[in-house]
């Protein structure tokens, strides 16, 4: 059989609620697991508002301020605009008080993207590991660990990378 592809497709029960301004999830966890795999993109919209999602999600936060996914998603808003304190603040708060691991491991990862931009590549080492806590089968932290070592440790963290799945994480980021 063929793959076949769709613009748009909700596989949820009749009656499942979506929650969230904005990247809705649907607000229900059966316990069930399931080998879906979802490809996201964006909508050709974003062109021509490219604030939009930021507004959304400032009105979000004012609404519920201690929203844990309210907060990942304008700190990665904050993250494409390089406002490096902002996005900062928020993925703190996120990998302090998300109950979603994926969630927390990659709000950690950003941290170290951060922290390794201004500088500060020890405090970046401690994020990845902070994110490998949570999920030591997360091949991007694992990769960037590995960039920021001395070549025998690169060497073994490439290696570390190499047997990573990526099981359980968040988003698997091409590159």
């Amino acid at each position: 059989a063929l793959p076949i592809s769709h613009r748009s497709i909700r596989g949820m029960r009749a009656g499942v609620q979506y929650v969230g301004a904005i990247h809705e999830t649907p607000a229900v966890n059966d316990g069930e697991d399931c080998e879906a795999e979802i490809v996201y993109g964006s909508s050709p919209a974003h062109a021509l508002d490219p604030d939009r999602s930021l507004r959304i999600l400032q009105a979000e936060l004012r609404r519920t301020p201690s929203d844990p996914r309210t907060r990942y998603y304008l700190a990665r808003e904050h993250w494409y605009r390089r406002q490096w304190a902002a996005a900062q603040e928020h993925f703190e708060f996120t990998a302090e008080h998300s109950r979603f691991p994926g969630e927390r491991a990659d709000a950690w990862l950003y941290l170290a993207r951060i922290h390794l931009h201004c500088g500060r590549a020890d405090t970046a080492r401690t994020c990845c590991l902070q994110a490998l806590a949570i999920n030591a089968d997360f091949r991007e932290a694992l990769m960037l660990l590995a960039e920021m070592s001395d070549p025998d440790n690169a060497a073994r963290w490439r290696a570390y990378a190499a047997l990573a799945e990526n099981r359980n994480v968040l988003f698997v980021r091409a590159g």
